[in-house]
């Protein structure tokens, strides 16, 4: 059985036509059981950087469009829903402070009552990177301390950690903690072999994208992925709950009748979640894709009780 997440969007004229609570507030009544916001803090005339999203490398959105910051829109979402987990899908890690995060996160979990999850990526876009003061070739290496970071922080007195690309101080406090009992699942992204085996040795979950275009869907890499993930979580001996959670990204108008199948395919596949990405233009429409994931076979109802990913 599998949920069933949507993705908001923080960025172009949506928000401000519609309103991220107007929003929100239709997914959570409708029975979804996530909401994921994207992650940008600025962009570039000009980038020179591919977009992974497109077989060109070229961008959908304007680069002046409004987008609003993911960990804020995260605590603002927090405010106006009460059920829903709530998170970024993906948060570039590796162009932030990793105790800031850590902070944010925690601070999340409690305003949201424990429905925070923390989606993380690699990023993409050298530009962004660099004009935040990170270095964009040792990402990989940051990223994977700075998850090691991240888990240690929970407890809310991190240890003293010196790696390559990431110092943590001894005596270093961090309050509060994380609601949630095993603290915030960290949902691991990305495909290529190195970032499935980031995502299962550091991780508490795994978030795929695929585009739901034409032809035919992409079922095969996906088995892949998680069959390569079990296969090193196994190697490493580690069997604590671990969720797969795939984001489906681009979804044409017309597939719309073939999503219920579509679900039914993943979650026998492993997925526990699936994100969808409805039209957001006609709210009406929106509301016709939620509804019409939510029937598929294999979706349990959200449960009043709103647990952590890394528990369910």
């Amino acid at each position: 059985m599998t949920g069933i997440g949507v993705q908001l969007p923080v960025a172009g004229f949506h928000p401000s036509v519609h309103g991220l609570r107007a929003m929100a507030e239709l997914v959570e009544d409708e029975g979804a059981h996530s909401v994921w916001v994207s992650d940008h803090i600025l962009m570039v005339d000009e980038a020179a950087s591919k977009y992974p999203g497109n077989d060109d490398g070229s961008t959908w959105w304007n680069p002046e469009d409004d987008w609003y910051e993911s960990m804020t829109s995260c605590g603002y979402l927090a405010a106006v829903t009460s059920e829903v987990r709530i998170g970024p899908g993906v948060l570039i890690l590796p162009q932030r402070n990793v105790l800031e995060v850590a902070k944010q996160v925690a601070t999340l979990d409690q305003l949201s009552h424990g429905r925070f999850v923390l989606g993380v990526g690699i990023g993409w876009s050298r530009e962004e990177i660099e004009a935040l003061g990170y270095p964009f070739g040792s990402r990989a290496g940051r990223m994977a301390e700075m998850l090691q970071v991240l888990r240690d922080a929970r407890s809310g007195r991190p240890q003293e950690f010196h790696g390559v690309h990431v110092d943590v101080p001894a005596g270093v406090i961090l309050e509060p903690r994380p609601v949630q009992r095993d603290g915030v699942p960290l949902i691991v992204g990305g495909e290529a072999p190195v970032a499935l085996q980031r995502a299962a040795a550091l991780g508490d979950g795994w978030l795929a994208l695929a585009k739901h275009q034409y032809g035919p869907f992409p079922l095969a890499p996906l088995a892949d992925g998680i069959a390569t993930i079990r296969g090193h979580r196994d190697s490493l001996g580690l069997d604590a709950p671990f969720q797969f959670v795939l984001r489906l990204v681009r979804s044409r108008p017309e597939s719309l009748p073939e999503l219920p199948a579509l679900i039914d395919d993943l979650a026998a596949l492993g997925f526990d979640e699936v994100v969808i990405q409805p039209p957001w233009d006609d709210l009406t429409k929106t509301r016709r894709w939620i509804r019409h994931a939510l029937s598929s076979a294999s979706v349990t109802p959200r449960s009043k009780e709103v647990r952590s990913l890394a528990q369910s």
